[in-house]
C-alpha cells in the first residue's frame, strides 16, 4: 500500500500539470494596466495641440489606438466568409481547393494616426511624469504651489495638481481642447487619448467594439471592475467620425468588402481624453516594466513545455501498467521494460517540477512588481484583476511543488 501511494502522487502531479497547461498563461502586459503605468511614467506633457494634415518637424503625431487586423479566411460563392484557409486535405492526404472559393490573407494590425483625415500634432515637454513626481512638482489637491510656481491643472487620477514655474507655459488641458474656459486649476491635464465606439472600458485591454466583418478579431467586451464597466475618468473630446471614414483615413477600408460599408458608416467613433494614472511616488521605485516583460517572456518560454512533458509522463505511467500488467509498484520494479518506463517517468517529472519551480519564482516576482497599493480606486481595481491572474498560475505551481516535495520525503523515509 505504501508503494502504491508513490504512483498515486505521481498521477496527481501529472493531472495537475495537464489541467494547468489548459490555462491561458499569456499575461499580455503590453495590453494591461502595467503598460499604462509604464506609458504614464515616461510620458511627457502635451503642448500646442492642433489637428493638421501634416505635422511640423518639431511636432509629434499622436497615436490614437490600434486596429487589430484581420484573420485569414475563405470566401466561397454564395456563402459568407469564414475563418481559415479554403484548402482542405482529402482522404488521399493531398490538398484540394474548392471551386468558386478564394483565400483571404491575414492582415496585420495597424495604428490609427488620422482622425477626420487629419493628424493630431503636438509638442512635448522635456520632463516626464516620473521626473515631475520625483522633483516634487506634483502636489496634493489641498496644497498650494510653492513660491515662484503656479498651478497648471489636475495632472493625474489621484486628483493631484501640477506646479510649473510662473514664467513657464502650462500644458494642454481637456478644457483647452474642448474650448471651455473654466478655472485652469480644476482642469484635467491631457495625457492619454483613446478612440472608442462607446466609453472606454475600465480594463484597458477590453473594448465594446462592434464587429461588422467575419474575419475581424473579436474584442474582449467590457467587464465590471469596482462596480463600473467604463472608465469614467475619460472625458469625451469634441471630435467625432464614423468607422468607415476612420478606416478610409488610415488605409484600412480596402480590406473590407463593400457589403460592410453601410454598417461602418452608421457606427460613430469618438475621441476620449484623460489625465495621467495617479501613481504613488513610493511605487515608482518598486515598479519596473522591463522586469515584468523579462519574467513574462521567461515564463512563457518554459510554460509551453508543460503540456508536452505532462502528456509524456502520463504515457510513461500507462506503459508501466501495461508492461507489468499491474498497478503495483513492486510488480513494475520486477519488470525490466516497466522499470525503464518508470525511470523515464521520474526523469520527466523532475524536469516538469524544475519548470514549475521556474514559473513559481517568475510569478512571485511578477506579483511583487505589480503590488502597487498607493493609487486611485480605478488603478487598484485593475491591478487586483491582474493579481488574480498571477495568483491562479502560482497556486498551480505551488500545488505541484508541494505534491512533489511530499513524494520525495515519503520515498526517502520509505527506502531509508
Amino acid at each position: 500500500m505504501s508503494n502504491e501511494l508513490i504512483l498515486t502522487l505521481f498521477l496527481y502531479i501529472i493531472i495537475c500539470n495537464i489541467i494547468y497547461s489548459f490555462f491561458d498563461f499569456n499575461y499580455d502586459f503590453d495590453n494591461s494596466i502595467a503598460f499604462d503605468i509604464e506609458q504614464a511614467l515616461n510620458s511627457k506633457l502635451i503642448y500646442n495641440f492642433q489637428q493638421k494634415y501634416n505635422c511640423d518637424k518639431d511636432e509629434e503625431a499622436l497615436i490614437l489606438g490600434k486596429w487589430k487586423g484581420l484573420n485569414e479566411g475563405c470566401k466561397c460563392l454564395g456563402h459568407r466568409v469564414t475563418k481559415g484557409r479554403c484548402r482542405r486535405r482529402n482522404s488521399l492526404n493531398s490538398l484540394v481547393v474548392y471551386v468558386g472559393c478564394e483565400d483571404r490573407p491575414a492582415i496585420p494590425s495597424k495604428y490609427y494616426e488620422k482622425f477626420d483625415n487629419k493628424k493630431f500634432c503636438v509638442k512635448r515637454s522635456t520632463e516626464t511624469y516620473r521626473y515631475l513626481l520625483l522633483n516634487k512638482q506634483v502636489i496634493n489637491n489641498n496644497e498650494t504651489c510653492p513660491e515662484g510656481y503656479k498651478c497648471c491643472g489636475i495632472i493625474d487620477t489621484l486628483n493631484r495638481k501640477l506646479c510649473k514655474k510662473i514664467n513657464e507655459e502650462c500644458p494642454i488641458t481637456i478644457n483647452d481642447v474642448n474650448s471651455l474656459k473654466n478655472n485652469s486649476e480644476n482642469s484635467k491635464i491631457l495625457s492619454r487619448i483613446k478612440i472608442s465606439e462607446y466609453k472606454p472600458c475600465m480594463n484597458p485591454h477590453q473594448e465594446d467594439w462592434y464587429q461588422v466583418y467575419g474575419l475581424e478579431y473579436p474584442s474582449k467586451k467590457c467587464t465590471e471592475i469596482n462596480g463600473n464597466k467604463y472608465d469614467l475618468k475619460y472625458e469625451k473630446l469634441k471630435f467625432v467620425t464614423n468607422k468607415y471614414d476612420l478606416y478610409k483615413d488610415n488605409d484600412i477600408i480596402e480590406h473590407y468588402p463593400d457589403n460592410t460599408y453601410f454598417n461602418l458608416q452608421n457606427e460613430e467613433i469618438y475621441l476620449y481624453g484623460r489625465n495621467y494614472i495617479g501613481i504613488d511616488i513610493q511605487d515608482i521605485k518598486e515598479f519596473s516594466y522591463d522586469n515584468l516583460i523579462y519574467y513574462e517572456k521567461l515564463s512563457e518560454r518554459h510554460y509551453k513545455y508543460i503540456w508536452v512533458i505532462s502528456i509524456g509522463s502520463l504515457l510513461c505511467l500507462l506503459l508501466c501498467f501495461l508492461e507489468s500488467k499491474s498497478i503495483y509498484l513492486e510488480n513494475i520494479l520486477n519488470n525490466d521494460k516497466a522499470k525503464f518506463y518508470l525511470f523515464f517517468l521520474i526523469i520527466l517529472l523532475i524536469i516538469n517540477i524544475s519548470i514549475n519551480l521556474i514559473l513559481f519564482i517568475c510569478n512571485l516576482k511578477i506579483k511583487t512588481i505589480i503590488d502597487l497599493d498607493g493609487n486611485d480606486d480605478y488603478t487598484i481595481g485593475i491591478i487586483n484583476s491582474l493579481k488574480k491572474e498571477v495568483r491562479v498560475n502560482y497556486i498551480f505551481n505551488l500545488i505541484s511543488l508541494i505534491i512533489f516535495a511530499i513524494t520525495t520525503i515519503y520515498m526517502i523515509k520509505l527506502y531509508k
